[in-house]
């Protein structure tokens, strides 16, 4: 099987369907190696292919839409330079998330779910997406990854989290997510200030996030706090069965 495609068992595992993925960082249309890609998915019995292309490599992006695929994500990444700043730690800041706060927790991740290309995508939908984000986040809060997890605590009140950990080596904002009544009032850049620092703890001289071109408050929110745009893909499901 090509090394290009990547089984994801995590999402295989819960969805109950044989999920993969392919990426490619090149714009440029190669119709036989995606034949190739997609007759080795099939062949594989994968149910649905996550494809990740560059925003401009329209060719490919169109020619996967002839045979089914839906776009359903285009991903923006941002990147912050973390070299000799020092950033402001705040004490309404907790490494993991009380048992009292879980269900506040839940509760929002499964509306940050909402916003997902699960969601959007018909096959999966937004109960799936749902229960996908609230499996997810309490076996982060279960240490069940190998990332860390914050959470906002102001007066004893619950207002916001962030799970953060390493993706190739680099320190990435994984999820975060405030409460409606608390955003616009410096709980994410707090949050985003502690994640920071511990990129910086590691060694880290930069910190990543990746986010949707359609969520313009979290680009704006990323932007104030000094990360700029880095990089963008586009997002397409191709299901087989």
């Amino acid at each position: 099987m090509a090394s290009d495609l990547q089984f994801l068992d995590w999402d295989t595992k819960f969805f109950g369907k044989k999920i993969a993925q392919v990426k490619t960082g090149s714009p440029k249309f190669n119709k036989a190696w995606w034949e190739k890609i997609f007759a080795e998915a099939k062949d594989a019995g994968a149910d649905c292919l996550y494809v990740r292309v560059p925003v401009d490599a329209n060719n490919t992006i169109q020619y996967c839409q002839t045979l089914g695929a839906r776009v359903l994500s285009n991903q923006v990444t941002l990147d912050k330079v973390l070299t000799g700043e020092k950033l402001p730690l705040s004490d309404d800041i907790c490494e993991g998330a009380r048992t009292e706060h879980h269900p506040q927790l839940l509760d929002l991740c499964r509306d940050l779910s909402a916003l997902s290309r699960f969601s959007r995508d018909p096959r999966f939908g937004p109960e799936a997406a749902s229960r996908m984000y609230d499996v997810w986040i309490q076996e982060s809060i279960q240490h069940k990854f190998e990332q860390k997890i914050w959470t906002s605590v102001s007066g004893g009140a619950f207002s916001g989290f962030l799970v953060a950990g390493l993706r190739a080596k680099l320190p990435h904002i994984n999820l975060v997510g405030v409460v409606k009544a608390e955003q616009g009032r410096g709980t994410g850049q707090k949050l985003m200030s502690q994640a920071a620092h511990w990129a910086q703890s590691l060694g880290g001289e930069n910190l990543r996030v990746v986010t949707q071109d359609s969520n313009p408050a979290a680009l704006v929110a990323y932007q104030k706090f000094g990360f700029k745009p880095y990089g963008s893909e586009t997002i397409l499901h191709l299901w087989f069965s």
